[in-house]
């Protein structure tokens, strides 16, 4: 299965090949996609087809599209080449597509979202992650009264977060961007660990707290392959 946005490569004739290269001090995919595409209703047919690859790939170079060569996961990137030969009837077109991705992950497309009580007993969360690569979730913390201190645990890692809550407020802690966030403004200097990372496979995770205070917090998360 090869797509890009809404269009998909027919899998009879279209195969695709991955080097991981390192561009503009990152490692990432260079995906090549190779292809024949026809159409049973002729050349205008055909050419519609092709006019929506190519909308697609502009999507793709905007960020309003991805890349999906496994059915559930997806690459964001831009075109490095596109190229289009058409037979000399029409009736076909040779497709060569080359797309550098934004790195060298493959992302599931479900965005798993999971709840749990500041205050044990329901404080800890237990997940699967199905890559088989560490993946960097994003933490919101919602207290319902004063908080201070609070320790998140995953597995043997652990993040600290030595600062002070109020009710009301929202701590987003984005562990792939590496910033926290207290409702808009950056708080990052409450943080005393490095950002942790979700390892494959089954794992609890826990919230600790200093103070009993009740609220809600959340774990968001993609399954990461490479």
């Amino acid at each position: 299965m090869i797509r890009i946005g809404t269009f998909l490569f027919p899998e009879e004739s279209s195969w695709w090949r991955s080097t991981t290269l390192e561009a503009l001090s990152k490692e990432r995919r260079e995906i090549v996609i190779r292809a024949v595409l026809s159409h049973p209703d002729g050349a205008l047919a055909l050419r519609k087809q092709l006019e929506t690859l190519e909308q697609e790939v502009e999507r793709l170079d905007r960020g309003e599209a991805v890349l999906s060569l496994h059915c559930g996961r997806f690459f964001e990137g831009r075109r490095r080449e596109l190229s289009v030969v058409l037979s000399p009837r029409d009736n076909a077109a040779r497709i060569s597509l080359k797309v550098l991705t934004l790195d060298r992950f493959e992302r599931s497309d479900v965005l798993h979202r999971l709840n749990a009580d500041i205050s044990p007993p329901g404080n800890s969360i237990y997940l699967l992650n199905r890559g088989n690569f560490a993946t960097p979730p994003v933490f919101q913390v919602r207290p319902e009264g004063a908080m201070t201190r609070f320790r998140i645990e995953i597995g043997t890692e652990s993040l600290n977060y030595s600062g002070s809550l109020n009710a009301g407020n929202i701590l987003t802690i984005d562990c792939e961007r590496g910033i926290a966030l207290l409702n808009s403004d950056e708080n990052t200097t409450n943080l005393v660990n490095d950002f942790p990372r979700l390892p494959s496979g089954w794992i609890t995770v826990t919230l600790d707290s200093e103070t009993g205070a009740d609220g809600t917090w959340e774990i968001q998360y993609r399954d990461l392959w490479v």
